[in-house]
């Protein structure tokens, strides 16, 4: 998988044989999963306050907290991660 995310492919069948993987292993939501139902009572979750750094070329799920000025940088691309609003 790193080498076609690093080749600029699209990473359909071995996310897609992972996904199968994880649903296997017990998983019930696979690689689409999220968390649900995890709003702390009293805050809105539609105006968040917080910033999490994703892919920057959305081709994986890394995410990293931003605990510095500069963001780190993708593995695999050498970008830096992209900042985006929860």
């Amino acid at each position: 998988m790193l080498a076609a995310l690093a080749a600029g492919d699209a990473p359909t069948v071995p996310l897609a044989e992972l996904h199968e993987a994880l649903l296997v292993a017990g998983d019930a939501a696979g690689v689409h999963g999220r968390a649900r139902g995890l709003d702390p009572i009293g805050l809105d979750p539609g105006t968040p306050d917080e910033y999490v750094l994703l892919c920057p070329t959305r081709h994986c799920s890394r995410h990293a907290w931003p605990d510095s000025p500069e963001a780190p940088r993708c593995r695999i691309s050498g970008q830096p991660l992209r900042r985006e609003r929860l």
